[in-house]
């Protein structure tokens, strides 16, 4: 298995840990010569045509798919990875479905192995909402609340203070790196989520009218999430009332943990389509049916089921002597040797 692309996105950075955990070997090379039985890339889009016996997985950290997408456009032996449903289904709308096959599957994360003791504090992230709806939040907490509280940006995360809070506060756009709030959630902090309903309503750039949240990876278990801050305090209070009712932990652990998501990465291995990889095994010894033991090698195809048939041509006669090759389906006691082969002799 190698990587290629982007090997210094967080995808990457946080993927690597996961495929060591299933026991691959990942290994950085932006270099493809063909043997590689898998291939991950980020960020960076090929004709994986030209390459049929390996199955590709695209990760992609752009919200929007890049033109270079049309590469893939028929392709059987690869697939694209949305890391949330709400992505997906962004992608599919764009007609990205027209190009390549699309699977969602988050980045998983680590189980925690010891959850961290919750103090009376809490975090507040803020990013790309409009100025009243910062500021009202901002009073809210401060005069409210009136907990030891840290407010966090898209360029400022304390990982650790945030495992130690009691609840978390979340008024972002969808461009945050969300990966903090599924740590959040890995950490069993409940969240109450001020979400938005779509793209204009971050003020990062330009973004058109359609579906989009703060919150890809999230369900009630996580917290409370609202839209407007209509009846905002009544909301609050419910959210507080059940605060030990809640365990985002429980939701982190069945969707984006890495037992939760080992079946998931396998299923999407497995229905990747490639063209079958014509192997070549050596066994040091067999012995046939006179009993000589010779020395040989087997050509086989794996895909293919044994008939039952064989023919037998070269220098030989119906017993196999010493020079002669044998073509087809072979009978031997050896299982190996019960499939699609040619075995040589000599």
């Amino acid at each position: 298995m190698i990587l290629i692309g982007n090997t210094d996105s967080l995808n990457c950075k946080k993927i690597i840990p996961f495929l060591e955990w299933m026991n691959y070997k990942p290994v950085k090379n932006n270099h493809i010569v063909g043997t590689e039985d898998i291939v991950i890339s980020f960020d960076h889009y090929i004709d994986t045509k030209q390459h049929p016996y390996t199955k590709f997985l695209f990760f992609s950290s752009t919200r929007f798919p890049s033109i270079d997408i049309e590469k893939l456009k028929d392709n059987k032996n690869c697939v694209v990875i949305n890391q949330s449903q709400w992505k997906y289904d962004l992608w599919y709308n764009l007609g990205t479905c027209a190009f390549t096959n699309m699977k969602v599957m988050p980045i998983p994360l680590k189980k925690v192995d010891k959850e961290v003791r919750k103090e009376n504090k809490l975090f507040l992230i803020i990013n790309n909402r409009p100025h009243e709806e910062e500021h009202f939040i901002k009073c809210f907490v401060q005069r409210r609340l009136k907990l030891d509280h840290k407010i966090f940006n898209k360029d400022n995360v304390d990982y650790k203070y945030i495992s130690e809070c009691k609840y978390g506060i979340v008024c972002s756009g969808y461009s945050f790196q969300y990966d903090v709030f599924d740590y959040a959630i890995s950490q069993n902090v409940p969240l109450f989520v001020w979400d938005i309903e779509k793209m204009s309503d971050d003020l990062s750039m330009s973004h058109p009218k359609i579906y989009a949240t703060s919150m890809p990876h999230w369900n009630d278990m996580c917290g409370k999430r609202v839209f407007s801050n209509e009846n905002f305090l009544s909301n609050w209070n419910e959210f507080e009332t059940n605060l030990l009712k809640y365990t985002p932990q429980s939701y982190f652990n069945s969707h984006m943990s890495y037992e939760s998501c080992l079946a998931k990465f396998k299923d999407i291995i497995d229905d990747i389509v490639v063209k079958p990889r014509e192997e070549v095994v050596s066994i040091p010894e067999y012995i046939i049916k006179n009993n000589e033991t010779k020395k040989y090698e087997i050509v086989r195809n794996s895909d293919n089921n044994a008939t039952n048939e064989c023919e037998i041509v070269g220098n030989s006669d119906n017993n196999a002597a010493k020079e002669c090759e044998i073509v087809g389906n072979s009978e031997y006691e050896d299982t190996t040797c019960n499939i699609n082969c040619c075995v040589r002799w000599w």
